[in-house]
């Protein structure tokens, strides 16, 4: 199965659970399409579910700095969660906050 984000494109296996390294993969190449913050320092891959599906869910959050790195430039930053099916790898939506799940249409071939 192959899929496709509009900066990069990943390849999946076909019928097997997909790799934490897989879903951080696909979860920073969408978190550039919808233009939503990505730390590689702040980055946590759990197990879970979207409504029956089983899927990995990335979550990253900003450092709180600013872009001098000054603590007076201290800033709250939003966690932004990416929900990635676990048994072929489609990116299923997003949440920044705790505003519910944005879910995405799946890419046409």
């Amino acid at each position: 199965m192959v899929f496709h984000c509009r900066y990069s494109l990943i390849l999946i296996r076909k019928h097997a659970i997909i790799t934490q390294y897989e879903a951080l993969r696909i979860a920073k190449a969408c978190a550039k399409q919808y233009r939503l913050s990505w730390n590689e320092k702040n980055l946590a891959v759990t197990k879970g579910r979207l409504d029956e599906t089983p899927c990995l869910i990335v979550s990253t959050l900003d450092d709180g700095m600013a872009e001098t790195g000054s603590w007076m430039d201290f800033v709250f930053s939003t966690p932004v969660r990416f929900y990635i099916d676990a048994l072929n790898g489609t990116f299923l939506g997003y949440e920044a906050g705790n505003r519910g799940v944005n879910r995405v249409k799946p890419a046409s071939s």
